[in-house]
């Protein structure tokens, strides 16, 4: 049996689809199209036909991947937007599935011990992995060095990361990992060398970066996190000699963190010579030594010798919220009734709380709920004010600023 094979397996399609789907939230499984214009939710109305369609056209060979259709994502301030690029539905279960066939021979090569983002052993379902990396692994590390009293700390962004990564280098490596079963490179080639559904809209935009044959992997596929550690594997594993547990990164962020301000200087030159050998280089804007007594932002948390908490200011929160909470907010427009978007908004409104439910959150549920109890109008339709979360912080507040009291 062979990886193509195995493909061409109606479970396998299934739990893929499930798992896809499953992880949209209801506007995504709406907005979300491909080229061919079909949802998440027009591909439920006959999924049993469709993936029966699919099935078939992988069993006789018929089978082709798609071209991705492009839409912008504004950046203010940069030079650059980002283009997010959306496989077909039928095109996000390949994805999914191709994960799943491969992910047990690639884990061992991008289980670095150093990556923080896409490491996940166990793919499917909601109890997943409790070893697997991701954010809270990473706080969490970061808080093990300020116990040992490393302060300073390299902060760096891989420039365009993905607009960068080089189509052969990849492939090459991915060829490389699945020496023994080639059956699947013809795909997953066509899954790297991407092309656009809709290029003519792009072409005369220059806020959008011109492509390259040779550069760049699509953002948003379920491959999209495996490409990326894929890529990175070497340069994880050499950071990781030399620096142990005291480098950090997810996807393009990193840190490298340390005692003396000279030694993470040191460290971030070398880490710039090595993503230099991949194509890669760091972004000026987003790369700087900073002392973490005077404040440190990674991954949206910001850490200060007071607290770990959003890095967002009072007015921030409160204006978000505010957005959140407003009945004419684009997200909605699917929405049937004022109800169901206020349902909609209670989703989005946990969803923060629970990504930063670890830290010490006091405050910013408290500015959330000033402004969720002033929507009067809301309330009566199901809006719900937050609640402290039950689970205890990574470190508590006043353990973590007696960290900083340390010589």
């Amino acid at each position: 049996m062979t990886f193509i094979t195995d493909l061409s397996s109606k479970e396998l399609l299934t739990r893929s689809w499930k798992s896809v789907y499953s992880g949209k939230t209801k506007s995504q499984r709406k907005n979300s199209k491909g080229v061919d214009n079909i949802s998440l939710y027009d591909f439920k109305e006959k999924e049993s036909e469709k993936i029966n369609n699919l099935f078939l056209d992988i069993k006789k060979g018929k089978y082709e991947i798609s071209p991705l259709h492009g839409f912008i994502e504004p950046k203010p301030g940069k030079q650059f937007d980002r283009l997010i690029c959306v496989p077909t539905t039928r095109d996000r279960i390949i994805h999914k599935s191709i994960l799943g066939l491969i992910n047990r021979i690639v884990f061992p090569h991008i289980n670095t011990g150093v990556s923080y983002c896409g490491i996940n052993e166990n793919l499917w379902g909601k109890n997943k992995n409790p070893d697997s990396l991701n954010t809270k692994k990473a706080v969490k590390v970061l808080i093990k060095e300020v116990e040992k009293g490393n302060f300073w700390v390299f902060k760096a962004d891989i420039e365009g990361f993905y607009d960068n990564i080089s189509r052969l280098r990849l492939l090459n490596k991915i060829r490389k990992i699945l020496d023994n079963d080639s059956s699947l490179n013809a795909l997953i080639k066509k899954i790297i060398y991407f092309k656009l559904g809709n290029k003519k809209e792009f072409q005369s935009n220059k806020r959008i970066k011109k492509q390259n044959r040779k550069i760049g992997i699509a953002q948003g596929s379920a491959l999209s996190p495996l490409f990326s550690n894929i890529s990175l594997k070497e340069f994880d594993n050499k950071m990781n000699k030399k620096c142990g547990k005291s480098f950090i990164r997810y996807v393009d962020d990193f840190l490298i963190i340390s005692r003396k301000e000279q030694d993470v200087k040191k460290l971030g030159k070398y880490a710039e010579k090595l993503l230099e050998k991949e194509g890669l280089k760091l972004s000026p804007s987003k790369t700087e030594v900073v002392n973490i007594r005077d404040g440190l932002v990674f991954l949206g948390i910001k850490f200060t010798r007071t607290r770990i908490t959003t890095k967002l200011n009072r007015a921030q929160i409160i204006q978000n919220t505010q957005k959140v909470l407003s009945l004419k907010n684009q997200d909605y427009l699917k929405c049937k009734n004022d109800k169901e978007r206020v349902k909609d908004m209670n989703f989005r409104i946990q969803g923060q709380v629970e990504y930063y439910k670890y830290y010490h959150i006091g405050e910013m549920i408290k500015l959330m709920n000033f402004v969720i109890k002033s929507r009067k109008n809301l309330l009566p339709l199901g809006l719900k004010t937050i609640n402290l979360p039950k689970i205890a912080p990574l470190v508590e507040e006043k353990n973590w600023q007696a960290l900083f009291k340390l010589p």
